[in-house]
């Protein structure tokens, strides 16, 4: 794993950087989510609570990436880019739709953007990382190359002229994504075991990183897993299915069920998502959790 080849000083910098703005990435979602959702009323102290930590992160990280260096610098100021970016559009969105409850095209053109910025994001991080041999044996690299194949499939899919000749193509993509989400117990552990050892903590605070990020890791794979079996669903299954319903109300039916499945497996995604990074910074960043 090219991790090792920073000295312990850097890489539990780049541990703090990249746990930082994992947590604030998911958390910028988590406010749209909970502003957008329909379900009860929004917690305002909460969303406020989930903005002060993301602006204080943020100003962490922009503080100290003047002293990363190398090609961990490069991983890092584009990673700071795009989650500045993307967290600055939710917050925005979810004060708006906050009082409104329902943006329409605004939303849409957003999430648009979103979606773009994200696929071009993770093609940039995935050439980075093959040209520089530092793939190999990164877990997280691993997630985010299976995340790039099911957006692509998405973007095609949305393209409906392109879908029924790029059939074949697809489900490879999504087969080799799930290839890459179901990483075995034993990679799951030494990828873990190599990440904590390299931070030299106390053997007793080493051993209960260890068994906590395995666990996240586990889960986060786990759930991801499940929405690649979501998007595979909808994208290949129910159009056939709902084309073949006559009933109106059948077809809005099934579709509602689906999107809320969506919707359900998309609260666990966030947890799961968010949790490594967590775990992480509550023992070497306990200065910055909020």
């Amino acid at each position: 794993m090219w991790l090792t080849s920073l000295d312990n000083k850097q890489f539990k910098m780049y541990a703090q950087q990249t746990a930082r703005l994992n947590t604030s990435y998911w958390l910028g979602s988590l406010i749209r989510d909970k502003c957008e959702s329909r379900i009860g009323a929004v917690d305002t102290a909460e969303i406020e609570s989930f903005d002060r930590q993301i602006k204080l992160l943020l100003k962490h990280i922009r503080k100290d990436i003047r002293k990363q260096k190398g090609i961990a610098l490069e991983i890092i100021k584009a990673e700071l880019k795009h989650v500045a970016y993307a967290c600055r559009v939710h917050i925005n969105l979810s004060k708006k739709t906050s009082m409104s409850r329902s943006l329409g095209s605004a939303c849409t053109v957003a999430d648009n953007k979103i979606f773009k910025n994200e696929m071009a994001f993770l093609e940039n991080k995935f050439t980075l990382f093959t040209n520089n041999n530092l793939y190999e044996g990164d877990l997280n690299a691993q997630w985010d190359r299976a995340f790039q194949l099911v957006y692509q499939v998405q973007d095609t899919a949305l393209q409906s002229g392109l879908f029924s000749f790029r059939r074949k193509e697809l489900k490879q993509k999504l087969n080799m994504s799930a290839n890459l989400l179901s990483p075995t117990s034993e990679n799951l552990r030494t990828y873990v075991n190599s990440y904590v050892t390299q931070l030299e903590l106390e053997r007793f605070e080493s051993a209960g990183l260890e068994a906590q990020l395995f666990e996240d890791y586990q889960n986060q794979f786990t759930v991801g897993t499940e929405l690649l079996n979501w998007v595979r669903e909808v994208v290949f299954v129910r159009p056939g299915i709902l084309a073949k319903m006559f009933n109106r109300k059948g077809i809005e039916a099934a579709a509602a069920r689906q999107i809320e499945l969506g919707d359900d497996i998309h609260k666990r995604f966030i947890a799961a998502a968010i949790a490594p990074s967590d775990t992480i910074r509550r023992v070497i960043d306990v200065h910055v959790v909020d």
